[in-house]
């Protein structure tokens, strides 16, 4: 498309998502804050090499979350397992040996 190769190059982070209904979220009084029915908003948290955005949209019927940080690149990896979580704690990743 652009007339030339492009390698892609590694910005040294991962990032990991979920998507929730957002009627789940408020379900969970440590959680409910974060998706207040009626309204959209997001909620950062930003360290050292990791940062979390919390968001809640169409009206908070709907809600995900972002997380990235900083991965440690190791000589040879190996993916041994991918994990899925079910829930509210829904997650994918690789665990390497």
């Amino acid at each position: 498309m652009l007339g030339f190769y492009d390698a892609p190059k590694s910005s040294g982070y991962a990032i990991f998502r979920a998507w929730f209904d957002g009627a789940d979220i408020r379900k969970d009084p440590i959680c409910a804050h974060l998706a207040a029915e009626g309204g959209d908003q997001k909620n950062v948290w930003i360290g050292p090499d990791v940062h979390f955005i919390a968001s809640a949209y169409k009206k908070g019927k709907e809600f995900n979350w972002v997380m990235t940080h900083k991965v440690r690149i190791l000589p040879s990896p190996r993916p041994i397992r991918l994990f899925r979580g079910r829930g509210l704690c829904a997650s994918a990743g690789i665990i390497w040996d």
